[in-house]
């Protein structure tokens, strides 16, 4: 943390996109999407979707579309599927995640999704950052699940073990192929490289391993404390962080990668 940022804060209501940005369903419409930040089931337990997010849709730069466009046919032959979390996050809601994180008498999920850690150690520790790669439209939060594979419907999270438990039917509902903890699970457990994942669930282990090796064969780079987290540094975003708001996709059509 401490460092400088250069940045040019973009903020447009609009139901046409900025330049080169897309919606993921029009480039890939069998990509699964799990967009948590549209809903009230995300890590701050405010019991609503956070700000910006009035969609359930994955939006991002074209060229990264491409890029998962191309990771899907592979793991599609192998019976999975991609699922998307979260992709364009508008910075007024990296700026709700940094409130919330400094209130400390604010909804508090701490054992499913920080349960070692207290609300004010997330930003120190880099798991919430003032500026994110996901508002320049270049990152995703993604797993893998097996194809065809519904999510269970999720109830009150509170009443979910932790998200590091080791049976990952007691953590918060998901189809994800086990990963070893729960998405947004701001612990070192989540670390991708973390070997005590792989003394407790060699599975889980394995899984990271290929979604690693699936996502960097298209040129995703993971960050090392998440393993749901991946940038496209092939697309150039330069210092600009959007700020407008994800809506319904308009129209349906077709985006040709080439």
């Amino acid at each position: 943390m401490g460092w400088l940022f250069l940045f040019v804060l973009i903020s447009q209501s609009v139901s046409a996109l900025p330049e080169n940005f897309v919606y993921l369903r029009d480039v890939d419409p069998t990509i699964e999407q799990d967009i948590r930040y549209a809903t009230a089931e995300n890590f701050t337990g405010l019991a609503r979707a956070i700000p910006g997010y009035r969609a359930g849709e994955c939006i991002i730069r074209q060229p990264v579309a491409c890029a998962l466009k191309r990771v899907q046919k592979k793991l599609v032959a192998q019976g999975k599927s991609l699922k998307l979390y979260d992709c364009y996050r508008p910075q007024k809601a990296v700026d709700q995640f940094v409130a919330w994180a400094a209130d400390r008498g604010g909804p508090d999920l701490r054992l499913q999704y920080y349960p070692r850690l207290r609300k004010e150690q997330l930003i120190p520790l880099d798991y919430i950052n003032p500026r994110s790669g996901h508002s320049k439209g270049t990152t995703v939060d993604i797993t893998a699940i097996n194809l065809g594979e519904m999510r269970p419907p999720i109830g009150n999270q509170a009443s979910y073990a932790a998200c590091t438990d080791q049976d990952p039917l007691r953590r918060i509902p998901d189809n994800s192929l086990d990963m070893g903890t729960g998405f947004d699970c701001f612990d070192e457990l989540s670390h991708t490289a973390h070997p005590e994942v792989e003394k407790y669930s060699p599975q889980a282990w394995r899984n990271r391993l290929d979604l690693i090796r699936s996502m960097e064969s298209e040129g995703f780079k993971n960050y090392v404390k998440e393993w749901w987290h991946f940038s496209y540094p092939k697309t150039s975003s330069g210092t600009i962080y959007y700020n407008f708001d994800i809506l319904p996709r308009p129209i349906s059509r077709a985006i040709r990668c080439n």
